[in-house]
């Protein structure tokens, strides 16, 4: 019986020293941190085994393949990029610039740059032309947000006799966009989204130190009269030393919701760019969409059409890029060769992505008229060449050409063109990646 008592206290005590830690035992937190470091360190005697982290920024798009969150030291990585017939891509590691060269591999057209991965965490971002690019976020704001008029660096501009001009601010470094939150979040901060409209710091979540050494953010406010209206960063404008985002409206719903709603607009842009301007402006351009003509179609030029269901609509064959629709009651017939017809009289709706074809909404970006019952800003097929003149010209088109055959009237990136058999409406679509169809 003494036996086993002895046996029994020696394996505690030799339990008790297994166990120990500096003469205690092991503490949960110490637990949780051997098990990160085994999973980082799989085997400590050997720091080549160790793991790094690599945060992939892709502004661009450009990923073709998705990477590993982490990595070895010395462990050869491949990045899968996309193809561009005109512009260079490439990837900038830590600020260090990685482009094409004689060497660089393949996958079909599709290049890969390779990298060996530093003994430390690293960034990567995609460039194009050895830039990260303009990146811009669309985020909710709220409406009515006190001072953010009277603060702006525009302030002088903003009046209700001048609608266009928009609230800009510009941050230097991480901190002054973290006081941008302070003074202006309340006590939401910029949490909060709206349908599918990240928050604010949802948005710019990746914006950081290293982002800031080389890059300056720009944040532009607009507001509406409804909360259905969405908007987006157009361009940028630069003459001398006057710098301006234009924004413009991206889609152009027939039906709204009865809310005012207030977003931010984000671009990323390098710092030469803005280092040497003294004038910084944002303008809402206000041929970014069209006024809802009154018409008696489905659906009007540029409109989203993600949730409308097309399965009644017969389509017409042979687009790529895209899809056309004949509108309802419009049916085609097909002829001795299987092709087909279109009625004597119809209407058809072209579908495709928007505003750029990498983009995923999408909308209404072309439309075909031969009914003569159709009208739109009170022009029909029956009007005379003067009367769709006076009539465009109303709303503030320019006739760009004119023959004894038709009119072609443009309106930013909007052109309506009008003969006595037809009327072609349509806006332009962005092919910014060089997508081929």
């Amino acid at each position: 019986m003494k036996k086993m008592i002895a046996l029994f206290w020696a394996f505690i005590l030799i339990f008790s020293l297994c166990a120990c830690k500096n003469g205690q035992l092991p503490s949960e937190d110490d637990l949780q941190t051997q098990s990160e470091d085994s999973r980082q360190t799989p085997n400590d005697d050997d720091p080549a085994d160790t793991k790094y982290k690599l945060t992939v920024i892709d502004y661009w798009g450009y990923l073709i393949k998705s990477l590993d969150e982490y990595y070895k030291a010395g462990e050869e990585v491949e990045v899968t990029l996309a193809f561009l017939s005109g512009p260079s891509v490439g990837i900038e590691l830590n600020g260090e610039y990685i482009g094409e060269n004689a060497d660089t591999k393949h996958d079909g057209v599709y290049p890969i740059i390779t990298f060996t991965m530093p003994a430390k965490d690293s960034v990567l971002y995609t460039t194009q032309n050895g830039n990260i690019g303009f990146k811009s976020t669309f985020s909710r704001a709220g409406y009515g947000i006190s001072n953010i008029y009277d603060n702006a660096l525009n302030a002088s501009k903003l009046n209700d006799n001048n609608p266009w001009n928009l609230p800009i601010y510009k941050f230097d470094t991480l901190s002054d966009l973290e006081k941008f939150k302070s003074d202006f979040g309340g006590e939401s901060g910029f949490n909060y989204g709206w349908d599918e409209v990240p928050s604010l710091n949802d948005a710019t979540k990746y914006y950081d130190e290293a982002f800031f050494e080389r890059y300056t953010l720009m944040l532009v406010y607009v507001t509406a009269s409804s909360g259905s209206y969405r908007f987006g960063f157009k361009d940028v404008t630069i003459d001398g030393d006057y710098f301006c985002i234009l924004v413009e409206q991206t889609n152009n719903p027939q039906w709204c919701t009865d809310d005012m709603a207030g977003w931010f607009i984000t671009v990323a842009v390098p710092d030469s760019m803005v280092e040497n301007c003294t004038e910084i402006d944002a303008i809402l351009d206000r041929y970014s969409v069209l006024d809802l003509p009154g018409a008696n179609l489905e659906f009007w030029i540029a409109e989203n059409v993600d949730k409308v269901d097309f399965s009644k609509h017969q389509i017409k064959y042979g687009m790529m890029g895209g899809t056309e629709y004949y509108g309802t009651g419009y049916v085609p017939t097909v002829d001795e060769h299987g092709q087909q017809v279109d009625p004597e009289h119809c209407v058809i709706y072209t579908v495709t992505s928007y505003p750029d074809y990498s983009d995923k909404e999408q909308h209404i970006t072309g439309i075909y008229i031969t009914d003569p019952e159709i009208r739109f800003y009170g022009i029909g097929l029956n009007s005379s060449f003067d009367d769709f003149e006076r009539l465009i010209t109303q709303q503030g088109f320019e006739i760009t050409r004119s023959n004894e055959n038709s009119r072609t009237a443009e309106k930013g990136k909007y052109s309506i063109t009008f003969t006595k058999e037809w009327v072609r409406i349509r806006v332009d679509v962005e092919n910014k990646y060089g997508i081929i169809f």
